[in-house]
């Protein structure tokens, strides 16, 4: 009896042996799936590496050129500011003006020259334009523009002429025997501070204006000197 025990324990024995020798093979496919899934992570890892490696050239390159540009952006900066500046310093000077704001009215003619004065201000910028007197005063020492219209109604013959002090500098006219013509003229002016500009209205001539500001005196600073 005692034989046939040993039999069967060592039958036993060498069953179990083989239970543990032998995995389930669930267990193996399981195994090298994760074992697959395992090396596709290292080499998605790895990919990422690389595109982190070549994203931190790109940074440090352009930290670079960064530096680089650094003086140049200050200079123009720099320079930006500098204009703003010298525009806000800048004195801003600008006048048009007409003879007659309502109404229709010919002046003239007279026996002699006579200052033409436009009443109608229709800019002025820094108030430099006087509609008492027709007269510009030059603010500051620069170069300055000009231009002016006469208007010349049915047979009256319309001439003007624009002054820099005493100085006669250009002329407007129009011998109109019929109808209406309109005459301009315009001229760049070197003005020191207290110079001035006016228009007068030649001896023995006529000009019109309406409500359609036909006859126009304009004026404006290009730029200080």
């Amino acid at each position: 009896m005692a034989l046939l025990q040993l039999i069967l324990l060592a039958c036993v024995s060498v069953g179990m042996a083989q239970d543990f020798a032998s995995p389930d093979t669930d267990i193996l496919a399981e195994l090298k799936e994760l074992k697959a899934k395992m090396e596709k992570l290292e080499r998605e890892n790895e990919a990422q590496a690389v595109k982190l490696r070549a994203l931190e050239t790109r940074l440090n390159i352009r930290e670079s050129q960064l530096e680089e540009e650094q003086p140049v952006l200050m200079q123009l900066k720099s320079t930006v500011e500098e204009v703003k500046r010298q525009n806000a310093d800048r004195p801003k000077v600008a006048f048009s003006a007409t003879l007659f704001g309502a109404g229709s009215q010919h002046t003239g003619p007279f026996n002699t020259e006579t200052t033409l004065i436009y009443k109608k201000v229709i800019t002025d910028i820094s108030n430099n334009y006087n509609p008492a007197t027709g007269i510009f005063t030059a603010p500051v020492r620069g170069l300055y523009y000009f231009r002016f219209s006469g208007h010349a109604w049915g047979n009256h013959y319309m001439a003007v002429s624009l002054y820099k002090n005493e100085q006669r500098i250009c002329s407007a006219y129009d011998e109109q025997r019929s109808g209406n013509a309109n005459s301009s003229n315009g001229v760049t002016l070197l003005l020191e501070e207290g110079d001035r500009v006016y228009m007068r209205l030649w001896t023995n001539r006529q000009i019109f204006d309406d409500d359609g500001n036909h006859s126009t005196f304009s004026g404006f600073l290009l730029f200080p000197m």
